[in-house]
């Protein structure tokens, strides 16, 4: 894991991979069928596949850059040599643009991610789960979180506070049996779970009927 220090985004989701996989540095050329004898896994053949099924774009000269340009992505290519694990037995060849592999990672004028505060970069899964009138809120943390779980009417006033706490990394489950803040049940209507971590919000509309 290394961070690039440069976002991709678009609605085209095939596009957007096309565009990182040049950032990180796999080969332009994609071997279509796979070579048996000689098997690539970074070459970006399984973009190819999509592209062919009518799933996105993946010629780059047909990609529209709205901000940026292909000259800017060039600048940004990183060069890697491999690890190990892909130089063992069996052997597993690449079309790594950064020259025949290696037995170390070596980047150039990259900060290892291994020593970045990982916080900025992983987000909070959550999801929920309405049965017989209770409101089940199942989330996981990838690392520890000051957590805070609220019910939220559409005008943004809070409902009903489910919990405030620094939770470490985790799979955890809430219940609302939709009551507000005084104990009486919430009308029928549509209200917003909101969970706040660390500086970071994840939001998601549920419908109470009654």
């Amino acid at each position: 894991s290394v961070m690039q220090y440069c976002a991709v985004a678009g609605i085209d989701p095939l596009a957007v991979d096309r565009l990182s996989a040049k950032l990180m540095g796999f080969s332009d050329t994609a071997t279509d069928p796979i070579n048996k004898n000689n098997p690539s896994y970074t070459d970006m053949r399984a973009l190819v596949w999509i592209s062919n099924a009518g799933l996105g774009n993946y010629d780059l000269s047909k990609i529209n850059f709205i901000l940026g340009s292909m000259s800017d992505v060039e600048k940004c290519v990183k060069k890697y040599a491999l690890s190990p694990n892909y130089t063992g037995n069996p052997s597993y060849s690449t079309n790594w643009t950064g020259g025949p592999p290696q037995t170390i990672l070596d980047v150039v004028s990259v900060r290892d991610s291994r020593f970045l505060d990982p916080k900025p970069y992983l987000v909070p899964q959550a999801q929920k789960r309405i049965t017989a009138g209770r409101i089940t809120i199942n989330f996981s943390l990838p690392v520890s979180f000051n957590v805070r779980l609220s019910i939220y009417d559409l005008k943004g006033a809070e409902i009903r506070r489910l919990g405030n706490e620094t939770l470490t990394a985790g799979r955890y489950s809430m219940l609302w049996d939709g009551r507000d803040g005084r104990g009486s049940p919430v009308t029928a209507g549509n209200y917003i779970i909101k969970l706040n971590y660390g500086s970071g919000v994840q939001c998601e509309r549920i419908s109470i009927v009654n």
